[in-house]
């Protein structure tokens, strides 16, 4: 039998998204059983003998489907679920009922109980926002105190069987009653034991203080139709995902070339400092690509997964061999569907980091002056580059949109380093943004066509010439690509520094302005 791992709480994040499957081995619906439900929680009737572990099992299959009068809660109309449990107001138990049986799991202490529920008394504690769009839902919660029932087993799946995108329940605390789509068990620092006896049923025991008691729900039998619908999510959830990791994979690939074609003429021209900006551009671009790459693996999954569901449509599921094979397609594309979420939400988290699409004013970058104009204004039209600590990811955009990305980031960055493009198309280049600018190059070798030989080796009024011989500058120069110098910009918001002087500041006691500011006379093209 397949239950959750064990692990350190709080549970990873992909432990959370992946949700919970009908363990292999579970008892199936016992042909013909039979018995009254009540929305109260009357007695089920047993089916006869037990699981393959000695956990004994309840069939109810007469009753799938079935309406019931909504004698506890007022009925409202849902037309979209957006996740199990998160629409509290529009939950209508003990109206159809959606699961026909129930097996016990385990005895764990369930992160669900303690971290899962949204809307409840410990909402404080949920830890699921942005990880998984689901919440767990009390039977206390749902059912008026004058209705409620002493609880037992049959109690809590008479009330979780009928609420909707439910596969669990657990009872805690002898009483404590609860539904979920899956369960996680956290890290166990005690030996306790599930040995609280269900206040309803003295016999019998429903959790402990601090673990609950977990048994799994069996859907009614409509493996066909959830063959049918599941390959239509994969279908879909494919399609989105491998739109993202196209504009992933295109993304990376433009970053990567960019960067590489910079990082030599950077280097080349001697400024270390913008060609290490440069290295980290190619490493998230391999991130980029990784990302996508994986995407693409488990886009293939899914088509296979989709095409084995479909020669399954005439399938007998009458037949036990057959209905295994159909219940192993399902999980398998129920796990697939959670990692493409996954993979989807990471895809789009690269693509936001790597292009974000900041909506706002034309001309965001006219807010941002060249950074030599508050250390020499003199030199405030040449090429800059600079270095400093990073504020983001390395993104590709034009400069309006670096500024407006700068903009957003309104705790961190203060400037940002944009170098275009080195192809065709120059407007979207790469930039880098940063919370603390530490040194600038102004060229002012690249206002004129080409710098002598003797104005690269001469001292000038910033100082000694910094690099190699202009010579060995002329055997390493790139013949591509030709770009136009003019556009690398390190540039400032004026809000920031306005009234500020940047220049560097021997005594140490400036804390904005910059450790170096050095003036180039040659050019990096």
């Amino acid at each position: 039998r397949r239950t959750p791992r064990r692990n350190a709480a709080p549970p990873p994040r992909r432990a959370l998204l992946r949700l919970a499957q009908r363990p292999e081995g579970a008892p199936r619906c016992a042909r013909g059983a039979r018995g009254p439900v009540g929305c109260g929680g009357q007695a089920l009737e047993e089916a006869a003998g037990v699981d393959d572990v000695g956990a004994p099992h309840a069939h109810i299959q007469a009753d799938c489907g079935r309406k019931h009068p909504v004698s506890l809660v007022a009925a409202k109309v849902s037309t979209r679920i957006p996740g199990a449990g998160m629409e509290p107001n529009l939950i209508v138990p003990f109206e159809t009922v959606l699961k026909d049986s129930f097996f016990k799991v385990d005895c764990v202490a369930d992160f669900m109980f303690t971290h899962g529920d949204k809307f409840g008394d410990a909402k404080h504690e949920y830890l699921l926002a942005g990880v998984a769009n689901v919440s767990i839902v009390h039977y206390d919660a749902h059912v008026a105190k004058e209705d409620r029932q002493e609880m037992t087993h049959e109690v809590c799946f008479s009330f979780c069987r009928t609420v909707p995108d439910m596969n669990y329940f657990g009872i805690k605390n002898g009483r404590d009653c609860y539904c979920m789509t899956f369960y996680q068990a956290m890290a166990e620092d005690d030996e306790s034991m599930c040995d609280e006896v269900c206040d309803g049923d003295p016999v019998i025991m429903c959790g402990g203080k601090t673990k609950s008691s977990i048994f799994g729900m069996h859907a009614c039998g409509n493996t066909a139709e959830q063959l049918k619908t599941t390959k239509g999510k994969v279908s879909e959830m494919g399609k989105e995902m491998m739109g993202l990791k196209s504009s992933v994979s295109d993304l990376s690939a433009g970053m990567q070339e960019m960067a590489a074609e910079w990082q030599k003429m950077l280097g080349d021209a001697g400024d270390p400092g913008a060609s290490d900006l440069m290295q980290t551009a190619k490493v998230f671009a391999g991130e980029l690509e990784h990302a996508a790459s994986d995407a693409d693996k488990l886009s293939k999954t899914m088509q296979s997964l989709a095409e084995t569901a479909k020669g399954m449509k005439d399938a007998d599921l009458t037949d036990a061999a057959q209905m295994k094979d159909a219940e192993g397609v399902l999980e398998a594309m129920e796990e697939a569907i959670t990692q493409g979420a996954a993979t989807t939400e990471e895809l789009e988290s690269l693509l936001a980091q790597a292009s974000p699409n900041i909506t706002g004013q034309g001309n965001t970058s006219q807010r941002y002056y060249p950074i030599m104009y508050f250390v020499d204004k003199t030199y405030s039209a040449e090429p800059t580059t600079c270095t400093g600590t990073a504020a983001e990811k390395p993104m590709v955009g034009s400069m309006d949109q670096c500024a407006r990305a700068c903009d957003a980031d309104v705790q961190e960055c203060v400037g940002f380093s944009f170098f275009p493009g080195t192809g065709d198309d120059e407007e979207n280049g790469l930039c880098f943004m940063m919370s603390k600018v530490e040194t600038v190059k102004f060229w002012a070798g690249c206002s004129s066509d080409e710098a002598t030989p003797e104005q690269v080796q001469s001292d000038g009024p910033g100082g000694p010439a910094i690099g190699p011989p202009q010579h060995v500058i002329d055997a390493h120069k790139p013949s591509t690509p030709t770009v136009d110098a003019s556009q690398v910009k390190c540039m400032v918001k004026l809000a920031e520094f306005e009234g500020d002087s940047l220049k560097p500041n021997p005594s140490g006691k400036c804390d904005i302005c910059l450790e170096e500011a050095a003036k180039i006379d040659r050019c990096f093209v």
